[in-house]
């Protein structure tokens, strides 16, 4: 099976783009891929608890329901150090499976990735 690793870097004025690269990753996930996600820029927004609540896909898929199933099994989400320390976030306040990275560090998950997709 494939490495992926799902970049997200569009806050809640795309949430409908961001909801479809969750519902990407669920589905390689569901597929038996092993897959990563990358939140950067706007995105780190949605690694907050509550954030995913009133979101849906097109096609009524819940991106909560979408989190959770990626934070329940085993999918890492990336948080980009840099942009939760300029949006003065709190990293205690994040879903189950954040850490927290630096630049040099996205740049070595990329190279060791199969797979990279950027929303």
């Amino acid at each position: 099976m494939a490495k992926m690793l799902f970049t997200i870097s569009k806050g809640m004025e795309d949430a409908l783009m961001v909801a479809r690269g969750f519902h990407f990753a669920k589905v390689a996930k569901e597929k038996g891929h092993e897959v990563s996600i990358f939140l950067l820029e706007d995105g780190v927004l949605w690694a907050q608890f509550g954030m995913t609540e009133d979101f849906k896909t097109t096609t009524r898929e819940s991106m909560k329901d979408q989190v959770d199933y990626l934070s329940q099994n085993g999918v890492t989400f990336y948080v980009c150090k840099a942009c939760v320390d300029k949006r003065l976030l709190d990293p205690d306040e994040f879903i189950t499976g954040c850490e927290l990275k630096a630049a040099p560090e996205y740049i070595d998950l990329l190279a060791a990735h199969d797979s990279n997709f950027m929303i």
